[in-house]
């Protein structure tokens, strides 16, 4: 291992460590304390005690006591695990990789945990002394300080974590030699996985389920959920498979669908690799993906093929089998090719 790849791997275990504290052991602290003030304040409080505001300025839902106990913790605790788990998955796939994805997943982890915290200490503590909840007041001022202390806190915990922005492992390699006349197309395909699909596919479900249950118990915004499911469907059929060709008039990667589609001739392509992608660090997570400086069809991590643009951009999709295809793509670009769209002489298949 080269100095400069030991000192990637110590800067990316220092953000770790440092992730750990920030979005982990903070959250979980601020969580009990704010636990700790509600069950010292049990014995002030009118029982059942309300927990829920309409559009009003009065409450209209009520509770036990305890009940503010338990939403603070599990709540609490239980975003606190949703984003530490997004990024401990991401780790172990990639222990070798950090980016501004898990970053954002620091900060947004104790800012959630001080905004739950400040919303339900503040909720219970105005109805201290109350011998009726439903005198209770507007608790409009606790969710604007709950967010205000959130966006503060989470301003700090961004700037807290160090960068640690890892280089991205790439190989140039060399263009495929093709003879004088010779004719060649690479044709690949690329797919989400099936747990994905299989979860993309249960969270239509429940939206569905919940839907039908406000239709049911005559909520007007039921409407809400279908849409919700349809707007994920749309995303299944059109983002979850792509195409990828490349030919003498580029590389063109399209959904099975038609669309979105992307093509690149080889005019606009100045470099052409295959490159190691990690989806959660460097892109925010899998599926079409655009982030300053980048477009990315990741259906999974791995190696990809990357082609910069005049633009200075890129673009990459993983696939199998990506130096074929860069190799094609390289002989293409510098006019070491003659590629034609007839029935190819030379074939290279990968699903």
């Amino acid at each position: 291992m080269t100095d400069i790849a030991q000192a990637a791997r110590a800067e990316v275990a220092s953000a770790r460590r440092v992730f750990f504290c920030v979005a982990i052991v903070a959250p979980t602290l601020i969580v009990l304390a704010g636990t700790a003030v509600i069950i010292a304040w049990l014995p002030q409080l009118p029982d059942p005690i309300a927990t829920h505001w309409g559009s009003g300025p009065r409450p209209n839902g009520f509770s036990s006591p305890m009940a503010a106990v338990w939403l603070t913790l599990g709540m609490g605790l239980g975003m606190t695990a949703l984003f530490g788990g997004i990024v401990w998955l991401e780790a172990r796939q990639r222990p070798d990789t950090w980016g501004w994805s898990q970053r954002l997943m620091g900060a947004m982890g104790p800012a959630m945990a001080v905004f739950l915290t400040v919303l339900f200490v503040g909720m219970v503590g105005m109805q201290r002394g109350l011998a009726d909840a439903a005198d209770a007041g507007n608790v409009d001022p606790m969710l604007w300080a709950g967010l205000g202390s959130a966006l503060v806190v989470g301003v700090i915990a961004w700037f807290v974590q160090p960068k640690a922005e890892f280089a991205r492992p790439t190989a140039t390699g060399a263009p495929i030699e093709l003879a004088p006349g010779e004719r060649a197309v690479w044709i690949a395909e690329t797919r989400m996985g099936t747990g994905a699909l299989v979860s993309l596919g249960v969270l239509v479900l429940a939206f569905v389920a919940i839907g039908a249950v406000m239709l049911a118990s005559g909520t007007e915004v039921w409407w809400l959920m279908l849409l919700v499911s349809l707007v994920i469907v749309f995303g299944i059929v059109t983002c979850t498979v792509y195409r990828v060709r490349i030919d003498s008039r580029g590389l063109l990667v399209r959904s099975l669908v038609g669309w979105p589609a992307f093509h690149y001739t080889p005019a606009s392509i100045t470099a052409v690799a295959v490159v190691d992608v990690a989806p959660m660090a460097e892109y925010g997570g899998w599926g079409l993906r655009f982030i300053p400086g980048s477009t990315g069809v990741l259906m999974r991590g791995g190696e990809g093929i990357q082609v910069t643009l005049t633009s200075g951009r890129t673009f990459v999709v993983t696939v199998d089998d990506p130096a074929t295809g860069a190799g094609l793509l390289q002989a293409v670009v510098h006019g070491n090719a003659a590629a034609t769209d007839t029935e190819p002489e030379r074939e290279g298949e990968s699903s």
